[in-house]
């Protein structure tokens, strides 16, 4: 029998203002929390949405991860638009403006989008012959891609991020396996990550690696 690993992704409506309500911190200052950490349904992206262009700017989010370990990332600002993270956050702690100057007179808000990754699964690089079998059920209305990586998310923040050839696992919206394109060679790991949803909704991801293992 093979090494199976499952996981579940389907996150509540995007939010946002849910974490900041619109704001004009000056450069260093932070961005008024809603609650003081902001615990999220689940661990998924944070955007920082500019009514004006706060595109020279930068902003660091930090939180924690759906592990608890503390983590934190800084994006650049939009103009007149929604900016996202690449880590999903459980929690939010602190938003801070990193200037150059205060946010735009306009404002900005911050809070969530749509979008959500499970946990990577780790790939055994080394088993002979490499086999890897992968399937998603879904539940509702939901967009979802599988995605892979040669880069260890351990060590790398934001790791290189690929989705499959032949697109019979990315940007679905149905029950789907990988029998069209398998992974017959050797990644880092996989994971599941939601595009899109209307709430109620979730997709369930299933991985199966052949052994032996090393």
């Amino acid at each position: 029998m093979g090494l199976i690993r499952t996981a579940t992704v389907g996150i509540a409506a995007a939010n946002a203002a849910g974490i900041a309500a619109n704001a004009t911190p000056a450069a260093g200052a932070a961005f008024t929390l809603t609650a003081s950490p902001v615990v999220l349904d689940q661990a998924r992206r944070v955007i920082i949405t500019s009514a004006g262009n706060d595109s020279t700017r930068t902003f660091t989010i930090t939180g924690t991860n759906r592990s608890g370990n503390i983590i934190s990332e800084t994006i650049t600002g939009g103009n007149i638009a929604a900016v996202s993270t690449v880590n999903d956050f459980k929690t939010v702690s602190a938003v801070v403006n990193n200037g150059p100057g205060a946010v735009a007179a306009t404002g900005a808000t911050v809070g969530t989008s749509g979008v959500a990754s499970t946990q990577w699964f780790n790939i055994d690089g080394n088993a002979d012959p490499i086999s890897i079998s992968v399937d998603v059920i879904v539940s509702g209305t939901i967009n979802y891609s599988v995605e892979y990586t040669y880069d260890d998310p351990n060590v790398v923040t934001a790791p290189t991020v690929w989705t499959i050839a032949g697109g019979s696992l990315t940007s679905k919206t149905a029950n789907a396996d990988s029998q069209a394109n398998p992974f017959n060679f050797p990644i880092w790991g996989l994971r599941l990550t939601q595009n899109s949803a209307t709430p109620p909704a979730s997709a369930t991801i299933t991985v199966q690696q052949a052994g032996p293992y090393h």
